[in-house]
């Protein structure tokens, strides 16, 4: 089922279970977790505040499925050129990596999944276009299978800090190389500077004049 992408408040409000189902107190703590837990930790900025405009809007409901009777949604994040999807059915979590870029090359998720094919089967709701291999095989692009809620919040948690590691990175190089313009523009300005350039362009024009007359 298209869930067009609806933030998971108003999917929840459109899937709501009644009170008689057997499972509904364990589907609302599963709603509960992505939208009070992983979205906040999505939106943090660099400062470690969340930004609230954007917890909202950090995790989406794009497709379901059923289970225990009840109706669950498929999770969607698109976060720095990392798509997530994701699903629970009260027994275990599917999650499908979609990178554009490097930002989790590197990452060591000790442990947390095996790295084993998952079938198209298991992952109720997913397209089939959602369904990756290993992550032995591809870095960027995988499914796994994660136990529990616990193991999903360490997993975008090690997601989260390789983020901030990699925004550390850029603040750093960033720093350097504003601080290498102040200072080349500080010496640019110095007399002794002045005089080289001149007499490096003079020296230039000889040379120039040199190889014409040769010629």
């Amino acid at each position: 089922m298209d869930c067009l992408l609806l933030p998971i408040r108003d999917w929840v409000r459109e899937h709501e279970p009644g009170d008689e189902m057997l499972w509904s107190k364990a589907a609302h703590d599963q709603w509960d977790f992505m939208a009070g837990r992983i979205a906040p930790l999505l939106a943090y900025d660099s400062s470690k505040r969340v930004d609230e405009s954007r917890v909202d809007s950090v995790v989406r409901v794009i497709s379901s499925h059923v289970s225990k009777s009840i109706e669950l949604p498929v999770y969607y994040v698109k976060w720095r050129g990392v798509k997530f999807y994701l699903r629970a059915n009260f027994y275990d979590w599917k999650v499908s990596v979609d990178a554009s870029n490097s930002l989790l090359d590197d990452v060591d998720f000790e442990g947390l999944f095996k790295d084993r094919p998952i079938m198209s089967a298991c992952c109720e709701g997913f397209d089939k276009d959602w369904v990756f291999g290993t992550r032995s095989k591809d870095r960027r692009r995988f499914t796994v299978e994660l136990v529990d809620k616990f193991d999903v919040w360490c997993f975008f948690r090690k997601v989260k800090r390789a983020a901030d590691e990699a925004d550390k990175i850029f603040r750093e190089t960033r720093t350097v190389y504003e601080r290498y313009v102040l200072e080349t523009r500080e010496m640019e300005k110095r007399p002794e500077f002045v005089e080289w350039i001149e007499q490096q362009t003079e020296q230039l024009k000889r040379d120039l004049e040199g190889k014409q007359e040769r010629k």
